[in-house]
């Protein structure tokens, strides 16, 4: 063989050499490296991970277990399991293990899989990091970038597969949920139609507006209990104060019944709770708590006004010296300003649609609670706004008021600040002194520049105060408080 013969051949094994190397660590397309499309989810029975998110899950007749026998959120459970026959991969990320610490499936930071069908391993796997379509997936030493299969259905903690709804039912199941309190506080809740009502009115106050809706609110929070922790051991009657003094919450359908018990308070407000159908002491947070610790009187009707927005032709605003006054046309029902003590601003433009809604804001005006028990509040009939108080009672100093088309006018009234964060108000709906708070007289106090016609700003919508009626009082408060801010400066 020739001198350049030899030569052609050592720089050919060379060259493939090299090409070897740096095809090595390429990804490797069309050949289906990883598969575990033949497991099937209803035979699996077992699931193991180790790393920095232990757990075991095994499966009970249809459910599903922790090890320690705490329940299984049958759902989380179910997406892991679905999720192991779509691991299936062709694209090799890397098979050096330098890189492994990096895409998260290292024995540091990965999560190990084992999966078990009875006696049977059908599936071992790391799952790392989510890459671009996927999470990284190792078996071996090998590291696939899988599509559609993604990390968090594989990392949980412990006590993120625990299933954390207590009662199964839906609220339209349930027709009576009898309370009894600790301290001696007994009632029993009906549904009536699409509404809840207290079974015995007579400890109620004379004239007490019962809440239907407050009502319901208990009975929703019952239905979508959720503990904050199911614990793997029972801490002790000395612990939980579950054999002691108790709240016991009873649900009845036309078909069951369950019942919910309420211990000791732990620090942080919530409390330690057993259920029916469950082995496990569990804890209820301290928010749930707070909706479930009512008496009756605390389902009080806080709504301050009875009046039929849409029938509505002039509203008047009086703040101080300050004077407002809106009249609806007959013709065409459109707002106009009528009068304003204001200097109109410069270029301003009246939109009707913000009187309208400043309207229905007074109709769907609610107060945070009663007024305390002094004698410093207003009586009957209250004082215009600026006039003297009664030598008994505080002083009005505004006051929101709208005419119907019968001619009769009807106002809320507010008077002198409890504090930084209440006044006291009365409005039509009964003869009661309510707090309200100070950013709702704020809102519906607030002068002539605030009905002036304006874009909405891109990506914020404008609510209307009457489609808040139906929410939470605390959501609520929150909203709206938002939706006063950026008009607290025109406020005086």
């Amino acid at each position: 063989m020739s001198k350049s013969t030899w030569l052609a051949a050592i720089v050919f094994v060379a060259l493939l050499a090299a090409a070897v190397l740096t095809l090595r660590d390429r990804p490797e397309r069309g050949i289906t490296r990883i598969s575990f499309s033949d497991v099937e989810p209803s035979e699996v029975t077992r699931v193991v991970g180790t790393g920095r998110h232990p757990f075991e899950l095994v499966r009970r007749g249809e459910d599903w277990a922790l090890a320690d026998g705490r329940p299984a959120s049958a759902t989380t459970v179910g997406r892991l399991i679905d999720a192991v026959p779509q691991i299936a991969s062709s694209t090799v990320v890397t098979n050096d293990d330098s890189r492994f610490e990096e895409l998260e499936v290292d024995e540091g930071s990965g999560t190990a899989i084992l999966v078990e069908a009875g006696p049977r391993e059908v599936a071992r796997f790391v799952v790392g990091k989510d890459g671009r379509n996927g999470a990284y997936v190792r078996v071996d030493d090998a590291v696939y970038a899988t599509r559609g299969v993604w990390q968090s259905l594989f990392r949980r903690d412990a006590s993120g597969w625990i299933e954390k709804k207590i009662f199964p039912q839906p609220l339209a199941d349930v027709e009576r949920v009898a309370v009894t309190r600790a301290d001696g506080t007994a009632y029993v809740l009906l549904k009536r139609e699409d509404n809840w009502a207290l079974e015995d009115q007579s400890a109620l106050p004379a004239g007490f507006r019962f809440d239907g809706k407050e009502a319901a609110s208990l009975a929703r929070s019952l239905v979508g209990l959720r503990a904050a922790d199911v614990l793997a051991e029972d801490p002790g009657s000395e612990t939980s104060g579950l054999d002691g003094a108790v709240d016991v919450y009873r649900l009845a359908a036309a078909d069951a019944a369950v019942e919910l018990t309420l211990g000791a308070t732990v620090d942080d407000g919530s409390r330690y709770a057993r259920a029916s159908g469950w082995d496990q002491i569990f804890v209820v947070p301290a928010a749930t708590v707070a909706r479930l610790e009512k008496s009756p009187t605390d389902f009080r009707d806080l709504t301050l006004m009875r009046i039929d927005p849409d029938t509505a032709t002039r509203l008047d605003i009086r703040d101080g010296d300050r004077e407002l006054s809106f009249v609806r046309a007959t013709t065409d029902a459109a707002w106009t300003l009528d009068r304003s003590t204001e200097d109109t601003p410069e270029g301003f433009t009246l939109d009707p649609a913000k009187v309208q809604a400043r309207v229905a804001a007074l109709a769907n005006a609610r107060a945070a609670g009663p007024a305390p028990a002094s004698g410093t509040s207003p009586q009957a009939p209250p004082p215009a706004p600026g006039d003297d108080a009664a030598a008994d009672g505080p002083r009005a100093t505004a006051s929101v008021s709208i005419t119907n088309q019968d001619g009769t006018p009807t106002a809320l009234v507010f008077f002198e600040g409890v504090d930084d964060e209440s006044v006291l108000a009365r409005g039509n709906a009964d003869a009661q002194t309510y707090l309200a708070p100070t950013f709702l007289r704020s809102q519906l106090t607030d002068g002539l520049e605030s009905f002036a016609r304006t874009t909405a700003p891109t990506g914020r919508p404008q609510l209307d105060p009457a489609a808040l009626q139906n929410l939470p009082p605390d959501v609520r408060r929150q909203l709206l408080e938002q939706m006063a801010a950026p008009r607290q400066g025109a406020v005086r």
